[in-house]
């Protein structure tokens, strides 16, 4: 009995189950297209978008960009991996200079699922 290649058994079934859950399938063009160069692991008008409307009187265009950079800058370590950790749960903070005070902000909202955008390509 033939197992069948990565492409058919893990691949196509997790695009399309995905894309049930709600996600936007990207082609890989697209996505490329997305992301400002090969070796930017995310999509980075998305990020930066999603980041202003998550965080809408604490993360600006310039603070976002910022945000961003230092995302996709994240080391390759164990301490790189507590930073990104540190994103992702909403420990990470931004100076608000209206407010004269630093702010958490957020990638995602947890209870709100719909606030979020999720993407998947192959």
């Amino acid at each position: 009995m033939k197992i069948g290649g990565e492409r058919g058994a893990v691949q196509n079934p997790f695009l399309r189950y995905a894309e049930e859950a709600g996600w936007t399938y990207l082609s890989p063009e697209d996505a490329l297209a997305e992301r400002r160069g090969l070796t930017s692991p995310v999509l980075d008008a998305v990020l930066i978008d999603q980041l202003q409307a998550l965080n809408p009187g604490i993360v600006g265009m310039e603070q976002a960009e910022r945000i961003r950079n230092e995302i996709v800058r994240v080391r390759p370590t164990i301490e790189g991996n507590f930073d990104a950790w540190e994103f992702l749960k909403g420990l990470k903070t931004v100076f608000v200079e209206a407010e004269n005070r630093e702010r958490n902000i957020r990638l995602f909202d947890p209870t709100d699922l719909d606030a979020n955008e999720f993407h998947v390509t192959d």
